[in-house]
């Protein structure tokens, strides 16, 4: 889990548009701690001692820079784990940019360390800013089963597509 590994760039701890320093915290089990692809690369010869031939990291691309507020036991939360893409050809700016990816696979590679990622399509979520649901209609082709969640009671929705089995 790319966010519990290591932190090696702090400058990307809060990025512009994420939470709050709050939001940030190492004894918060639900909030970012900072581990970053380059807290990765800075440990990928120690990785290679231990005698692991492969790194498998949770998803690197962009996820909402959001906190779930649901009224569930585990809010509020972050979406640290990678779980919640918004953009599946950008990096998470938690993580570090592309830039820094491809640095990090090149150099597993020249270690002979094979880089593997955790694919989670089906967790894909949409967060768009509505006037209080109005627009929502027009986000989702009408035939399309769909839930919403309210992740902001004035302004933001997050929904994602569920196939739905018809009995």
């Amino acid at each position: 889990m790319i966010d519990r590994f290591a932190n090696g760039d702090t400058s990307n701890d809060v990025p512009n548009g994420a939470p709050g320093r709050s939001y940030l915290d190492l004894h918060n089990p639900r909030a970012y701690h900072g581990g970053d692809l380059r807290g990765v690369m800075d440990h990928l010869s120690y990785l290679k001692d231990l005698g692991v031939t492969a790194i498998w990291l949770t998803p690197w691309y962009d996820n909402w820079n959001g906190v779930n507020r649901c009224g569930e036991p585990w809010c509020p939360n972050t979406y640290y784990h990678g779980y919640h893409a918004i953009d599946y050809y950008s990096v998470e700016d938690h993580f570090g940019d592309l830039k820094t990816l491809r640095e990090l696979v090149e150099k597993a590679h020249s270690l002979g360390l094979k880089v593997i990622q955790d694919q989670v399509a089906n967790h894909s979520w949409f967060a768009a800013s509505v006037d209080r649901g109005s627009a929502v209609a027009k986000l989702v082709p009408r035939h399309t089963d769909f839930s919403i969640t309210a992740i902001d009671s004035e302004t933001a929705f997050c929904f994602r597509l569920i196939p739905i089995r018809k009995t």
